[in-house]
């Protein structure tokens, strides 16, 4: 099941028998601090919020590691009061995602209510500039698996530099032999005029 903005929004409309439209714009107004919006979305986020204790408890558990910080990210991180009361549910500090925190105030792209919106674009152009993406900025892969990942990564380039090598040699290696029967005249070079 898919729980967010439009499942939301799907919530609102239904309990409140109003058009979806309507529902959006209550939902972005009320948030989960004007009743009766907030008691739907509270009911909504329920299952999200077992699934998010479920994986904290897995990670946890399989990798001996713990999670201390859950950042809230998409459309509905903008929503009024879901800071406050997915906080109210996990010990780890709950808090609402700033991808254009280090980009100066001046661009055009800044506005840090809508922020958000942008936060998997620019982390995916973030990684897309990064020689060095594996250790770079926030990777969430465990320790053991990064050291993987770098030993593939670094055999996928020692791959490719053999290939680019023997494709070298090939080349030299049929001038070489294309001269020597150039001059011993067993090939001849024709050239139309």
């Amino acid at each position: 099941m898919y729980y967010a903005g439009n499942y939301f929004t799907q919530a609102i409309a239904k309990k409140l028998t109003i058009s979806e439209e309507e529902a959006n714009k209550i939902k972005e107004e009320a948030g989960f601090e004007r009743e009766p919006v907030s008691s739907i979305l509270k009911e909504c986020s329920l299952t999200l919020i077992k699934e998010i204790k479920d994986t904290l408890k897995y990670y946890q558990s399989r990798f001996g590691n713990r999670v201390e910080k859950i950042i809230l990210a998409g459309g509905s991180a903008l929503l009024p009061g879901i800071k406050e009361y997915f906080q109210k549910h996990f010990e780890e500090k709950v808090e609402i995602g700033q991808p254009l925190q280090n980009i100066q105030k001046t661009s055009p792209l800044f506005d840090s209510r809508k922020a958000i919106l942008f936060a998997n674009v620019i982390g995916l152009a973030l990684r897309g500039i990064e020689k060095n993406f594996i250790d770079a900025g926030i990777n969430l892969l465990p320790e053991d698996l990064k050291k993987q990942v770098k030993i593939l990564h670094r055999e996928r380039e020692k791959f490719f530099r053999y290939i680019f090598i023997y494709f070298i040699a090939e080349v030299f290696i049929l001038l070489i032999i294309c001269y020597i029967l150039f001059r011993l005249g067993i090939l001849k070079l024709k050239i139309p005029i």
